[in-house]
């Protein structure tokens, strides 16, 4: 081989190092398959009434109920907003989604609700109790990027 072609092949080496480097490195790759969760529980933290858990790459959220005491898990995604004054807030993003161990369910135990957040967003899961109107046990997992 030639010291020309050498080098040309050397250089190509280079640049495609620093390509796979760059995309390695790249805050899209940053964000790996992460899952979050949040428990309804009271406020000793001796009673869990359910979970709700979601996902950064698809961010369909799960919620369960974990006893037949007549109350329900419900679970929301929440996406944070900055307002135009610079402040930010947490809002809600989509339906609720709702488990109760009284009803049936499409997920063995568990209710699974399909909800979008656009790539980059910020997000968490929003969870607590209800029964017949009245709510208790609000809980926020962390937050994830979409």
């Amino acid at each position: 081989m030639s010291a020309q072609r050498l080098k040309t092949l050397v250089q190509g080496l280079i640049v495609l190092a620093a390509i796979l480097v760059g995309v390695a490195l790249s805050p899209a790759s940053a964000h790996a398959a992460t899952h979050v969760w949040a428990f309804a529980q009271n406020p000793e933290g001796t009673y869990n009434a359910g979970v709700a858990e979601t996902w950064s790459y698809g961010e369909n959220i799960v919620a369960e109920d974990f006893h037949a005491d007549g109350w329900g898990i419900r679970a929301q995604l929440q996406t944070l907003e900055t307002a135009p004054e610079g402040y930010r807030y947490w809002t809600a993003a989509g339906g609720v989604c709702f488990d109760d161990t009284s009803t049936g369910n499409n997920g063995g135990g568990r209710t699974s609700c399909e909800r979008n957040i656009a790539e980059g967003k910020t997000f968490r899961v929003h969870v607590w109790a209800s029964r017949s109107g009245s709510t208790k046990w609000h809980n926020y997992s962390p937050s994830l990027v979409a």
